[in-house]
């Protein structure tokens, strides 16, 4: 019976190794791989839409629209100065940028793509000399017509999180084209009815900091209060409803959006690891390295060149396994 007990107690253990950069996490005959330096992910170099022979592309040119042989190329270089964006104060001192070289008419980016039946949405953005977005513009391709063309549709009421070149921070609800955006200090969820040719704004919260999907209608955020502390939670895309999952006086980021959801928070007593889902903390130092690997995860320190791992059960931090150089 012993000897039974014994081998039942192997088969279940669970060990960390360190190998070639790489940790490596088995119980019985599952082995878990997490590479230490997660391999570089280029950026998305293009996005393009196909309806038959015709194409709407966004790439280094721009905005190309293609139908048979007949080619169309544009950064939108009008819509900076459109009177359907602007007021004819605010067109004057675009003009006076631009010609600062602090604004460019062309656009340089796009913060998110869509396609909504027959027409491709792009939402195109226009960042200063600094680097940071100033307009955003959503314009429409229809890809039934024989020569597309750009058509502006209008602007949401703040600006979203894109800083790619190409990104992905347009967001289809339902039958609506959608975007977190950002007006002063507060976010929002805009949205566009292409039914009603209607674009609308709902107050979320304070300054949003960060934001990522981890489903079809729901996300994490991080977003700054007004009294100094930094709030996490989640929220419900289609119903607007949100709630909260931890608040710290310092700064805080989320590792990604998988579940359970964990937080890194700077407090005033030093760094924590938070379980978003069962509240659970762990001290932490700020030379630490923090990854999952299958159900468990890993913090190694220090960062760049580990001598030691610790594996853990993220619901109460419980410590499973560790690693030493030796």
């Amino acid at each position: 019976m012993s000897a039974v007990l014994s081998l039942s107690q192997q088969v279940d253990k669970v060990t960390l190794q360190f190998y070639q950069e790489t940790f490596v996490v088995r119980k019985g005959t599952s082995a878990f791989r997490l590479p230490m330096k997660p391999a570089n992910v280029p950026p998305v170099a293009v996005v393009a839409f196909r309806r038959n022979q015709t194409f709407a592309v966004w790439d280094d040119r721009g905005l190309s629209l293609r139908h048979e042989k007949s080619m169309y190329s544009t950064r939108l270089s009008g819509l900076p100065v459109s009177p359907k964006l602007f007021k004819h104060d605010e067109i004057l001192k675009t003009l006076a940028l631009v010609k600062s070289g602090r604004r460019s008419r062309d656009a340089d980016a796009i913060s998110g793509a869509k396609r909504l039946g027959k027409n491709v949405y792009f939402l195109a953005r226009w960042d200063d000399a600094a680097g940071k977005p100033w307009l955003e513009a959503l314009v429409r391709v229809d890809l039934t017509v024989n020569r597309p063309r750009p058509e502006l549709v209008g602007r949401f009421e703040g600006l979203s999180l894109a800083d790619k070149s190409i990104d992905d921070r347009l967001m289809i609800l339902g039958s609506k084209l959608a975007i977190l955006g950002r007006t002063g200090k507060n976010w929002n969820l805009d949205t566009y009815d292409p039914e009603a040719d209607q674009f609308e704004s709902e107050k979320l919260g304070d300054t949003l900091i960060a934001f990522a999907l981890d489903g079809q209608r729901t996300g994490v955020f991080v977003e700054k209060t007004p009294y100094g502390t930094s709030r996490s939670g989640m929220l419900d895309l289609i119903e607007g409803t949100r709630w909260g999952l931890t608040e710290s006086p310092g700064f805080t980021r989320f590792i990604d959006a998988k579940h359970p959801l964990l937080f890194i928070e700077r407090r005033p007593s030093g760094s924590v690891l938070a379980n978003g889902d069962t509240g659970a903390l762990l001290p932490i130092s700020d030379d630490t390295g923090i990854g999952r690997v299958g159900p468990y995860t890993v913090i190694w320190s220090p960062k760049e060149n580990p001598t030691r791992a610790d594996l853990y059960d993220t619901e109460r931090w419980d410590s499973i396994a560790d690693w030493t150089r030796k």
